[in-house]
């Protein structure tokens, strides 16, 4: 705004006096108009609409002199702002639908073709040392010792880095021997009708499920936030941690078969899965209640199967989540948390960027057919949790160009700032160095455990015992379809 020779304020939108005669319309139909100017005379709507929709600014009085609106400005009442909603599809019919028979190649299935020297190394290490007590397990696909390579990328020098590699390879095989990962979905006296009740206790502490998967065809965890709502009830896990082991094993046994299932189904290597948290119902009092539970069972998680989560998506996250973020992140993979998506109230549209609505429930916006069934995958899903007997090395060598290496963090800052926190925290590590194998006897030494009752359903000690060959138990339906329940069905309409 400039002024002229006549003292007169000039707009440089050259309107004489300013915006003073700049008024706004609004008609039925929501469209917006803007003139300058006066109306017809004898148009009676355009003389009460100007004057209730002019605005005046600063005290200069209209041609008329009426100088009654001098002290009074004039505002546009918009209204709230309406939240708009994306349209709900309707569920796809499963009697209709058809399975995807195509994925993207996925990012890990170069397998050691990505490896470099120090990888081989590393990896040759692991496999020669502790031949052994791996020939002991009836249940070792080749990605297990891939991931434990990989996993410690980044930490110098080499020494170091193969020294830490050992500690948590180490403490896996006692994990596995330990929660009877060679046979926990088969063996008897840990599927009894007891221990099965004593896991829907389980999975209603923490509610989990299996559905779906991305577009490169990594299976989906979806947890529904229950464990960090308010009255979440966790008591069973934190007065024993061991039961927590068992149901981890139970868990990740399933996804590994799953994966397994999918590489052989799709013939490309697929060791990794999503993993979609629903923090709708997020308490933050009940976060710092449960706040030890939660980093301990994340670390624990972390440390025994390394290099399995593709990407984490963190759905309705409040603000308040924000603080927790800082601490989880803490016992996560640098990877990971790069990788990791944390969303609002509008995730639909970001989720399907990695995920086709087909593959996603119904009741988190998505289309797909099946119905959830906490614990396991829905029934009637294509690919199956149950043992397999599949070896990754049967699948063709990818000959795609190997991607470029994601830039590795820095281990050593990232271990120091995770032990300053457990120490904060008050955490037990899980890590072991002190665990040795038998090399003489070519086995683990005699592991038994007083298993109580509360958690398996019996009173006995349990020795990690061989792979059962008989089939699970199973219920047929009209379709000649087989399904081995573990989770409570749910119907999401």
């Amino acid at each position: 705004m400039s002024s002229g020779t006549d003292g007169k304020k000039k707009s440089k939108f050259k309107f004489k006096n300013g915006f003073k005669n700049l008024t706004k319309s609004v008609k039925k139909n929501d469209t917006v108009q803007h003139f300058t100017g006066t109306p017809k005379q004898g148009d009676k709507n355009n003389e009460t609409r100007q004057s209730s929709s002019s605005f005046s600014f600063g005290n200069k009085s209209n041609k008329n002199g009426n100088n009654s609106n001098k002290s009074r400005k004039r505002t546009l009442s918009l209204g709230k702002k309406k939240k708009i909603e994306r349209p709900k599809l309707p569920k796809l019919d499963l009697d209709n639908y058809t399975f995807p028979k195509e994925i993207l190649t996925p990012s890990e299935s170069w397998g050691e073709q990505q490896y470099d020297k120090e990888d081989q190394q590393v990896h040759e290490y692991l496999k020669t040392k502790y031949q052994n007590e791996i020939y002991k397990l009836k249940f070792f696909p080749n990605d297990v010792i891939l991931r434990f390579t990989i996993s410690q990328r980044g930490m110098t020098p080499f020494s170091e880095r193969k020294k830490e590699t050992e500690l948590h390879f180490k403490t896996y095989l006692r994990y596995h021997s330990d929660n009877h990962y060679d046979d926990i979905l088969t063996n008897e006296m840990l599927n009894s009708n007891k221990s099965l009740s004593s896991l829907q206790d389980d999975i209603k502490a923490l509610p989990l499920f299996v559905y779906g998967q991305d577009k490169e065809g990594h299976p989906i965890f979806w947890d529904d936030g229950s464990a960090y709502s308010k009255g979440a009830s966790l008591s069973i896990f934190k007065e024993d941690m061991k039961r927590v082991g068992i149901f981890r094993a139970r868990l990740m046994k399933r996804m590994h078969n799953l994966k397994l299932c999918a590489s052989k189904h799709y013939g490309k290597m697929i060791y990794k899965h999503c993993l979609v948290m629903d923090l709708d119902k997020f308490n933050a009092k009940q976060f710092v209640k449960d706040r030890k539970f939660h980093e301990q069972n994340t670390k624990d998680i972390s440390d025994l199967f390394p290099e399995v989560l593709h990407r984490l998506y963190i759905i309705n996250a409040p603000w308040a989540f924000r603080s927790a973020w800082k601490v989880i992140q803490t016992f996560l993979h640098p990877i990971t948390v790069e990788k990791t998506k944390i969303l609002g109230k509008d995730y639909i549209n970001e989720l399907q960027r990695d995920i086709n609505l087909d593959m996603i429930p119904y009741k988190f916006g998505g289309i797909g057919p099946w119905d959830i069934t906490y614990g396991d995958v829905p029934f009637k899903y294509p690919l199956s949790t149950q043992d397999i007997d599949f070896d990754y090395n049967t699948l063709p060598k990818n000959t795609l160009p190997v991607p470029p290496r994601t830039p590795v963090p820095d281990m050593n800052k990232h271990k120091a700032k995770q032990q300053k926190q457990m120490k904060s925290s008050g955490l037990k590590d899980a890590l072991d160095n002190d665990i040795e194998f038998d090399q003489k006897e070519n086995s683990f030494p005699d592991i038994q455990e007083n298993v109580q009752q509360e958690e398996l359903g019996m009173d006995m000690k349990v020795k990690s015992a061989p792979v059962q060959k008989t089939e699970p138990v199973v219920t047929n339906n009209n379709n000649g379809n087989t399904k081995q329940g573990v989770g409570d069905q749910k119907d999401e309409e």
